[in-house]
């Protein structure tokens, strides 16, 4: 039995149809995180580097609340205590801080308690609340309690700390949202692969997570006085000593070429 032209066109539009609705994106896809760009990904550090402004966005699925996080990574550290002795302001002791991320970067598009609950706070271990139970204090002379908020502190006042910044939205497009927040790099931050997790909350609770990475290296001078502090200690010695001897010398020209200019 032969199909004749007019049986074959029905047959033909349903096919197409089923063709085409394959070809489109399941449901799903409308709530995956989409264009979750970081801008620059490479950052070079040399002897100029001042820090460095990186942009995130990203196209996300409607949600009630997003958080951009960047850790580094954890390091060791002493810091001197000081106290008041007589007149006089001196260290004290010493404290060790353990477990401490050398930058914790955060941007969120409300606070924290707003955007998510506690437990998952605690469960993807997002602000403050979750170094706390993370970095550790130790020294010789008992400790009062206050280190962990002054040592926040202190990472806020050079710039290595901050969890207040905001994350704009775009208008909602189809039940989808874009994103951007700046994040700004600090100029001591040391090099290494760096990676910036992006949560999506519904109702409290994680909807979406991802992440991407960026690359921080050392580039010109500061990579050679690196290089040549590990590989020859001596000759980065006789280097150094040179530099502050050439440094002493312009400060002292300087200072007396305007002592004379005074005159």
């Amino acid at each position: 039995m032969t199909w004749t032209k007019k049986a074959m066109l029905p047959m033909l539009m349903i096919s197409l149809i089923l063709s085409t609705y394959r070809e489109l994106p399941a449901n799903e896809n409308s709530e995956d995180i989409t264009m979750f760009n970081i801008n620059p990904v490479y950052i070079d550090i040399g002897a100029f580097f001042k820090g460095a402004k990186v942009e995130i966005s990203a196209e996300i699925p409607a949600c009630d609340g997003v958080v951009v996080e960047l850790e580094g990574k954890t390091e060791d550290l002493v810091l001197n205590k000081k106290g008041k002795r007589a007149f006089l302001w001196l260290n004290v002791a010493q404290i060790i801080v353990k477990n401490a991320p050398s930058v914790y970067i955060l941007a969120s598009s409300d606070t924290l308690k707003k955007v998510c609950s506690e437990k998952e706070l605690e469960k993807e271990l997002l602000g403050y609340v979750s170094l706390k139970n993370k970095i550790i204090f130790d020294s010789d002379s008992p400790l009062t309690g206050q280190e962990f908020d002054e040592f926040i502190r202190l990472k806020e006042h050079n710039g290595s700390y901050n969890i207040n910044n905001m994350i704009h939205f775009d208008p909602n497009i189809a039940g989808r949202q874009k994103i951007k927040t700046i994040l700004d790099i600090p100029s001591f931050i040391s090099a290494g692969d760096y990676e910036v997790f992006l949560y999506c909350f519904k109702n409290g609770n994680l909807f979406k997570k991802t992440s991407a990475n960026f690359l921080i290296e050392e580039v010109g001078l500061t990579l050679f006085i690196k290089n040549l502090a590990f590989r020859n200690p001596a000759l980065y010695g006789i280097f150094a000593i040179i530099i502050a001897l050439t440094a002493g010398i312009i400060i002292g020209i300087i200072f007396n070429k305007r002592k004379s200019g005074g005159h």
